[in-house]
């Protein structure tokens, strides 16, 4: 019987990613990421120390933007380097913005400068924006997405790091103002996914590009960017899981990370497969602010292995781990607890 083409991608995502060098992962206790920055500078030594035990690092853009003379994406790769010298083993990512202009991305904004032709257009040579307010980049043209692709890699090789985060990269159907024409539309959408295919093809088996959706396609890692406690997100979670993705879960922003984050806790690991990571905080802080990587007291106790898939029965999912911790998530009430072992 021929292979069903949900079947085919399957096993070419395996393939692919079971060749892939991936970020540090165990099961002894829970698998943590971190993605945040400080735009009032670089982080103190004791901070540093502190990013440095999360598996996956992450450093957004407005890295010290409020310094005067400083581009944020040198002190992003700052940042970067900064962790690996503390623990060389920490998966670290440089921050991109997939089409956005963002001009906390001073550098790259200079560049993109000196090829206005390089930024979206309307069939009258008006540059677009998308409905954030941001202009973009044309994907569709293929000098373009070579230059983003070295941009990339650049910051890599400068860090020793090990991968970009590609942010709002599955945005292939975004709309425009003024709006596109048809033809443009699908051609910029279309260099989109082929931004990603292009990008994930020279980092090779190595290095990972992280999107955002499960089951985006090309992408070896995604980020959820708002896992919320509740059934859609388990759901999700579990899908990204299925196809073999390396998987962040991360809290909405609007949840203090310093709060009691059970809830979310239990979500994730109800859903969590080898190679989910469980993240929290905002995405940019002032002065070395420590809720964007508060290292909280449940990270050190003991989890182990699941014993099995979760079970649902009645609305509540159930999963049991090796060291005797129990999980359970009620989908009625969007509750969960969390009994942890020895």
């Amino acid at each position: 019987m021929a292979m069903s083409s949900w079947t085919l991608f399957l096993f070419s995502l395996m393939v692919v990613l079971c060749s892939a060098k991936l970020p540090m992962f165990s099961w002894d206790t829970l698998p943590v990421f971190f993605h945040s920055c400080n735009v009032t500078g670089l982080y103190s030594e004791e901070s540093i120390k502190t990013i440095a035990k999360f598996q996956m690092v992450t450093i957004e853009k407005s890295q010290s933007h409020l310094v005067s003379g400083v581009d944020d994406e040198d002190d992003m790769m700052r940042v970067m380097k900064m962790v690996k010298d503390v623990n060389p083993n920490a998966a670290t990512y440089f921050y991109m913005p997939s089409f956005k202009v963002h001009p906390q991305m001073s550098k790259m904004t200079r560049e993109l400068d000196q090829h206005p032709d390089w930024y979206l257009r309307d069939s009258n040579g008006t540059k677009v924006r998308n409905r954030q307010g941001y202009y973009a980049f044309d994907v569709s043209k293929p000098d373009l997405r070579q230059w983003w692709k070295n941009f990339c890699l650049n910051a890599l090789k400068v860090t020793n790091g090990d991968g970009c985060y590609s942010d709002s990269s599955q945005r292939y159907n975004t709309t425009f103002k003024p709006p596109l024409s048809p033809e443009k539309e699908k051609a910029w959408g279309d260099g989109l996914l082929e931004l990603s295919k292009e990008v994930q093809q020279a980092l090779g088996d190595d290095r990972l590009l992280i999107g955002k959706v499960a089951n985006q396609s090309y992408v070896k890692a995604v980020q959820i960017e708002y896992f919320y406690a509740r059934n859609s997100s388990i759901v999700e979670l579990m899908l990204a899981v299925e196809v073999g993705q390396v998987v962040q879960a991360h809290v909405p922003i609007t949840q203090n990370c310093c709060d009691d984050i059970t809830n979310f806790e239990a979500a994730f690991l109800i859903g969590a497969g080898k190679y989910s990571y469980f993240g929290c905080g905002i995405w940019s802080t002032p002065n070395d602010d420590t809720n964007a990587f508060i290292w909280r007291p449940e990270y050190d106790k003991p989890l182990g292995a699941p014993n099995g898939p979760a079970t649902y029965k009645n609305g509540v999912w159930r999963r049991e781990f090796s060291r005797g911790t129990t999980v359970e998530f009620d989908t009625s009430t969007n509750t969960g607890t969390i009994k942890w072992g020895t």
